[in-house]
């Protein structure tokens, strides 16, 4: 059987350990690595990706399969992907838009489209966009920077280190979904060490990462402190922040969503035990004038409560500090 045609889209942090995942020699016969970078690209290209790594060590000048400036170039080399994997930052008003921007690498029938990023809210236009495909998603809780072209930090690898599974839409209709969720389960799982569960109630899962989510990302990304930082800053910090989750779990109540309540104190126990304190790609974005993912980290959820008509004042509060952010950045470009 042919190796399966794997295109990344997105080589930051994420996408990079995932990348290194998917090139481990258990899997030289079962999947062909290929990326889609930017910043990054004639690095990889010359010389390959470095990686100081947690679970992989010290990887020096790691290439794939095919590395490209766009998905219309990776379609060029490979004629039909099997799966791209859409790492990149979530941001819902972009222009163009990534199915856009991946529409030349997605066949119509075949292709599995799965999207690892933060945020709720991001799976519906892909779904518009290629109803024949089976449609993916995920979320992870690795730990990964890029603090230099080229070199890949992973400092974090929970077990599972991915949970993911099928988008249906409306129509609840599968089309594949499951059945592209498990091979690739199996050949994460392959590699010694690497967990991989697959979950049919994913928008459940999404929800409790942006729980976490609006919480960290907001607050780091304003003071540009890490959470331990800020938790200590003042003796009401850590309410503030465990307020903030209780209003986002209402939504996802709200919403039909198997949302404990007790699930604030599990993401509230999982920050502290990082006792050094976390940064969040949100802080990184503020910090180098980048746009962030508060649209669907902050604004879908508190559209949502608009809808529903919830107060949610904290939610309110940050969306708008964070959208100011944005704003500014945008005008210093």
């Amino acid at each position: 059987m042919a190796p399966l045609e794997i295109l990344i889209f997105g080589l930051g942090g994420i996408g990079a350990v995932y990348a290194l995942i998917l090139s481990q020699p258990e899997l030289k016969d079962v999947c062909r690595v290929h990326v889609v970078a930017r910043s990054n690209l004639e690095h990889i290209q010359d010389q390959g990706l470095d990686y100081e790594s947690i679970k992989f060590g010290t990887v020096k000048g790691l290439k794939f399969a095919g590395a490209y400036r766009t998905p219309e170039e990776a379609h060029t080399a490979v004629p039909k992907f099997d799966y791209v994997i859409c790492c990149n930052k979530a941001q819902l008003s972009a222009t163009p838009s990534l199915e856009e921007i991946i529409q030349p690498a997605v066949t119509p029938d075949h292709t599995a489209v799965m999207i690892v990023q933060n945020g709720v809210g991001a799976e519906s236009p892909l779904k518009k966009a290629f109803p024949t495909n089976p449609i993916l998603t995920a979320v992870t809780w690795i730990g990964a920077s890029q603090p230099s072209a080229g070199l890949i930090n992973h400092n974090n690898l929970p077990s599972p280190c991915m949970q993911f599974g099928p988008f249906y839409g409306d129509n609840g209709e599968d089309i594949g979904e499951l059945e592209s969720a498990k091979i690739l389960q199996d050949a994460l799982e392959a590699v010694d060490g690497i967990g991989a569960e697959v979950v049919v109630d994913m928008q459940t899962e999404r929800w409790k990462k942006v729980i976490w989510n609006a919480a960290w990302n907001s607050t780091t990304a304003l003071v540009q402190y890490n959470t331990a930082k800020f938790m200590a800053a003042t003796p009401y910090s850590e309410d503030l922040c465990r307020n903030l989750m209780k209003e986002v779990v209402a939504v996802a109540q709200a919403l039909g969503h198997k949302v404990p309540d007790s699930e604030v104190d599990v993401l509230m126990n999982r920050c502290k035990a990082h006792k050094e304190g976390l940064n969040s790609s949100m802080m990184a974005d503020v910090a180098n004038g980048s746009q962030t993912e508060v649209e669907v980290i902050l604004g879908t959820p508190l559209r949502e409560a608009k809808r529903l008509g919830m107060s949610v004042p904290i939610l309110e509060t940050l969306y708008c500090c964070v959208k100011a952010v944005d704003l500014r950045n945008a005008d210093r470009k």
